[in-house]
Order: C-alpha cells, then structure tokens, then sequence
C-alpha cells in the first residue's frame, strides 16, 4: 500500500512536470514566432528603406537634370535676347528658331533639343525586382 502511495505520488508529479513542460514549449513557441515576425518586419522595413532612399536618389539625380535643362533653357533665351533676329518693326516679338532653320552657331552649343523620350535611366535607379 505505501508502495501504491509513492507511485500514485510519483505519477501525480510526472504529470505536473509533463504540464510544466508542455508550457514551457508553449512559450517557446510563441517567441520563435513572434521573433520570425519580427525579422520579416524588420526586413520589409529594410526593404522600404532602401526603396526610400533609392527614390530620394533618383529624385536628386533628376533635380540636377532639371536644373541643368533650366540652365540651358536660360542661356538658350538670354543668346536669343542678346541676338534677336533682324526684324523691320523694332518692336516685334523675339521668336524661336522653327524645327526647319538651323540656330545660329553660338547657339548651337548651347541650346540642345532634348527628346524625353530618349533619357534612359541610369542603371542603378532601375527597379532589379
């Protein structure tokens, strides 16, 4: 009977330590999961970063872009200005060279057509997705 006590005993506490153990796998479990989440967050989060800071490049390259075909534009104007077309009304408008003439050859130089249609990007601003 002592004998039956003590395994009764022994198997109450084989059962406690089964739950135990089972909790603890529970808790294991759920932190390997939310650590699995956490790197994928942390890696979107990485992911739009980079696509952020690749953006904020390409937009830096294209503003300098602009800024340059303003510059053209503004010398191209100002060349006009300086060497209007000879006119019988002095004040008649300063006119664009028309597609058909060819601009003046200090123009040349520095008013270039640009064509939107033939930029190509740089290959570190396209998307390797």
């Amino acid at each position: 009977s002592a004998l039956t006590s003590c395994l009764a005993d022994l198997s109450k506490h084989i059962g406690s330590l089964q739950e135990e153990i089972d909790s603890l796998r529970a808790d294991k479990n759920e932190l390997v999961k939310q650590q699995a989440q956490q790197a994928v967050a942390e890696r979107h989060g990485y992911i739009a970063l980079n696509k952020v800071e690749q953006l904020e490049v390409e937009n830096d390259h294209l503003s300098r872009q602009i800024n340059e075909l303003k510059a053209q534009l503004y010398m191209s104007s100002a060349l006009e200005v300086a060497e209007p077309k000879k006119s019988k009304s002095l004040g008649a408008r300063v006119a664009w060279p028309q597609p058909e003439e060819d601009p003046p050859k200090s123009q040349a130089s520095i008013a270039k057509k640009v064509n939107f249609d033939q930029v190509v990007p740089r290959p570190e601003f396209t998307d390797e997705r």
